[in-house]
């Protein structure tokens, strides 16, 4: 546990730091019956901007289950709820919730310290800040014009979507939308999808990252799943971070799993994620059924 969080602080407040890793799966696109190329060097650097990627919408999404299960439970204003939004605070390492009212007035605020756990909450009754207001704004922008696409769609049965909008840069928002689920006991991969959008709410640019959805059980008569896969399409040749991400909310805290992996047939290649030191390793197909010591792996550590 101590590994795998040192392991995504380097990365993920690192990201804060520097503005998310901009790298896009369509940057390497396979041609038709033919191997995609891809340098060691490439899939690396590759790999660690997925990882850093992952782990914040990974974090948006735990931040988001956690801040309204304690507003719903806590706020003595929660009657007069009309929406909320976090955003990270890169001086303190810190994710804020702001719960407001229909006048904007925030109802309820909750602090949560990413390196000590601590949360703090206030409800004090306030105005919301400009800046607040501002991105609040914007934000409802891009989840306005994201959730009117027809790319989007109806979600498979048992799910439904989750939308997430985070901060790429002083320019961009990236919404992302994927699967939850309330079923126990599944991992809802695939019908996701990622927008970036600029501050007027124009979509820029369009990421696909599975063809149709995996409701991926964590146990098998009522054993845990040893080993847990499924297979990419040439679009999207590499692990997607909305596979680690629900991986981590549902494979790993709510099924106990430490790992999944992902084949590439555009690279021929498999591609595992480890929790237990946040990695990403790879090797030819045959390497995943390998015996753990026999494993020659390549890692991106």
């Amino acid at each position: 546990m101590k590994t795998f969080y040192s392991r995504w602080l380097t990365l993920a407040i690192g990201a804060l730091f520097a503005g998310l890793p901009m790298f896009a799966q369509e940057d390497f696109v396979a041609v038709e019956g033919q191997l995609l190329q891809m340098s060691d060097a490439e899939i690396r650097a590759a790999n660690d901007s997925i990882l850093s990627e992952a782990y914040r919408l990974y974090l948006a999404e735990k931040v988001s289950w956690t801040m309204e299960g304690i507003f719903f439970e806590k706020c003595p204003r929660k009657q007069d709820f009309h929406g909320w939004f976090q955003y990270p605070d890169s001086t303190v390492y810190s994710n804020h919730g702001i719960f407001y009212n229909a006048q904007n007035e925030v109802i309820y605020e909750i602090s949560w310290n990413m390196e000590t756990g601590n949360i703090q909450v206030s409800d004090t009754l306030r105005a919301m800040s400009e800046s607040e207001l501002s991105y609040n704004k914007i934000r409802l922008k891009c989840l306005n014009a994201v959730s009117t696409l027809e790319g989007v769609g109806a979600p498979p049965s048992g799910t439904n979507y989750s939308y997430e909008a985070i901060l790429l840069d002083e320019n961009l928002i990236r919404v992302y939308v994927f699967l939850g689920t309330t079923q126990h006991g599944v991992i809802p991969f695939g019908s996701d999808f990622s927008y970036d959008c600029d501050f007027d709410g124009n979509v820029l640019a369009f990421r696909k990252y599975h063809n149709a959805s995996i409701l991926a059980p964590t146990k098998v008569d009522g054993n845990p799943v040893l080993r847990m896969y499924h297979s990419h399409v040439d679009f999207c040749p590499l692990i997607a971070p909305t596979d680690i991400a629900l991986f981590l909310l549902y494979g790993y805290e709510l099924g106990g799993l430490d790992r999944f992996s992902v084949y590439s047939p555009s690279l021929n290649l498999v591609f595992t994620f480890n929790t237990n030191d946040y990695s990403i390793s790879y090797g030819p197909p045959e390497w995943v059924a390998l015996p753990k010591d026999k494993q020659q792996e390549v890692s991106t550590d």
